[in-house]
């Protein structure tokens, strides 16, 4: 059950969020207040334990994930489409879910590593750098060709990283049919789609998925689609756009995240639209594959300023400082420095 600071954007299917507020409540994000992003109602499955496994592998059929010893990673999952009103803000993206800054969240996942079901079912790895490892979901989305199961690949390289896992658990409980029970895979550090619920099949093939949504989750730069995977280094207030508040010394919070598998270095603070910087100081741990939540002290004067805020990671990668450098037709992968438009009062 969604607590009263999850709001809803869509009920059918389900699609919300926290409050910014809230979603920076904690370094472990509660499953109630934890992001929704599905396409269709969670499906009705009754086996539970098994996945199938398939394509370039010895051994087709059947793995009981019983028999495989139990891992457990903390990450933070984050939609392809979080901080898009922004991006809409500076030019409209129409269809597309209006997220500001809430489509994450940051959680303990329990099952069994991926890279131990492959070896399990024998994978042919002597092209292993062409190969990929693809995932099907029960969740059948209807859209605008024929109604097609939600699936998505990863390279077989990340597949067999230990971080990558087939999730029953989340935060220490059996997981919920809106996060994807009775299996989802979890792929740290990639966008959120990849991290398929309702997960029934996995095939090893030599290319991406032909998947509709694996395609659908892309970039086109002018010079071709890019198909998306790992997530940039990002950053955000624990604020809505537009912020109310009163004049004087108040402290800030949001939380960062860094591209794929480094770490959040350094987080700062701009109170006067970016003219001169604050270092943020973190609030949670140092880890990769988890976000870092962190606070500042600003003093604001009576009137209207923006506040700004950028992330820098141990991978030398930063924000951009302008929308308009990250925009894209879909919303997707926005990471321009976060500004919040505060109107302050005596």
């Amino acid at each position: 059950m969604k607590s009263t600071a999850f709001q809803s954007i869509t009920t059918d299917p389900v699609n919300g969020a926290p409050t910014p507020e809230a979603l920076a409540a904690g370094h472990v994000t509660p499953v109630e207040h934890f992001f929704v992003r599905n396409h269709t109602a969670p499906p009705q499955l009754a086996q539970a334990g098994v996945v199938r496994v398939d394509g370039l592998v010895q051994h087709a059929g059947s793995v009981a994930l019983a028999g495989l010893p139990r891992t457990r990673v903390e990450a933070t999952l984050q939609c392809a489409g979080n901080r898009r009103c922004g991006l809409i803000a500076h030019r409209e993206i129409p269809g597309e879910l209006p997220w500001t800054n809430e489509a994450i969240g940051n959680a303990v996942w329990e099952g069994v590593s991926l890279a131990a079901v492959l070896e399990s079912a024998g994978v042919n790895d002597r092209d292993a750098n062409a190969l990929h490892v693809w995932f099907t979901g029960a969740d059948v989305v209807s859209g605008k060709g024929a109604p097609e199961a939600f699936g998505a690949s990863i390279p077989f390289a990340k597949a067999m990283r230990p971080e990558v896992i087939l999730a029953d658990t989340m935060n220490g409980a059996p997981l919920e049919a809106l996060h994807g029970a009775p299996l989802r895979a979890i792929v740290p550090g990639y966008i959120g789609a990849r991290s398929v619920k309702w997960l029934t099949d996995i095939r090893v093939e030599r290319g991406i998925s032909t998947s509709t949504f694996q395609r659908a989750y892309s970039i086109d730069s002018g010079a071709g689609a890019e198909v998306l995977g790992p997530l940039p280094v990002n950053s955000a207030f624990a604020l809505p756009d537009s912020w109310n508040t009163v004049a004087g010394r108040v402290t800030v919070r949001g939380w960062a995240v860094a591209s794929h598998d480094a770490v959040v270095e350094r987080v700062e603070v701009s109170s006067d639209g970016g003219a001169t910087w604050t270092a943020a100081r973190f609030t949670s741990p140092e880890r990769r594959f988890t976000w870092r939540l962190w606070e500042a002290d600003v003093t604001l004067p009576r009137g209207e300023c923006e506040l700004v805020c950028r992330a820098f990671d141990s991978a030398g990668a930063s924000q951009s400082a302008l929308t308009a450098e990250v925009w894209n037709a879909r919303g997707y992968l926005n990471n321009s420095w976060h500004r919040v438009r505060a109107v302050v009062s005596a």
